[in-house]
């Protein structure tokens, strides 16, 4: 499994909508534009691929933040969650 943040900064309304829809179907959103992903290899190149087709590389901005086993552990929030989190039972070391 692929543990990892994405957040991104759209510059279309369109296609930030759309950008919600897919970041809403393979993750837990965190924040407006952030989410945490917990995906097997073959869904991470979905959603990768899904991604680099919405976005325009001159006017949008996508990251991502991959988490070893041990940083997931390590995340702390403060405040309303949004979404719950990923337990660590989900991780294969």
């Amino acid at each position: 499994m692929e543990h990892f943040i994405f957040c991104y900064d759209i510059a279309q309304p369109g296609r930030l909508q759309r950008m919600e829809k897919i970041a809403e179907s393979f993750g837990n959103r965190l924040q407006d534009s952030v989410f945490e992903c917990l995906l097997d290899p073959k869904d991470t190149v979905r959603f990768r691929a899904r991604v680099e087709k919405l976005i325009v590389k001159s006017e949008d901005s996508v990251i991502y933040i991959r988490l070893c086993a041990a940083c997931g552990r390590g995340i702390e929030h403060i405040g309303v969650r949004k979404a719950p989190p990923v337990e660590a039972t989900e991780f294969i070391v």
